[in-house]
């Protein structure tokens, strides 16, 4: 609610300024609900100029994320400079899902 445009959104999401929204928010937070446990495979891709949701939440999150992984599988952050809110992402990522999710690709294959 403090950066970006987000506090245009305070009366859709709430606001973690009162305790009825703080108890809200929290109750649903990725970041804050996290356990120590084994996580699949996750690539969490964001802008650095997003005006939505600020790129500092994704690093952060990515970071609680790590710390609670306790399986073998990459918890990883792609920060995409000066990429805003929407945007397309490449080949990269389109390779680590495909790995991550066993699809195989072959020349015979390809489209």
């Amino acid at each position: 609610q403090k950066f970006g445009v987000a506090v245009h959104y305070a009366t859709e999401y709430l606001t973690a300024n009162n305790r009825s929204g703080f108890k809200t928010l929290i109750a649903y937070s990725p970041l804050h609900n996290l356990t120590e446990r084994s996580y699949p495979a996750v690539l969490c891709i964001t802008g650095t100029e997003d005006d939505r949701v600020a790129a500092m939440h994704s690093f952060k999150f990515v970071a609680a994320l790590q710390a609670k992984q306790r399986g073998s599988n990459p918890i990883l952050l792609r920060a995409l400079k000066g990429a805003g809110h929407q945007f397309y992402d490449d080949l990269l990522s389109l390779k680590f899902f495909a790995h991550h999710l066993g699809v195989l690709v072959t020349s015979s294959s390809a489209v």
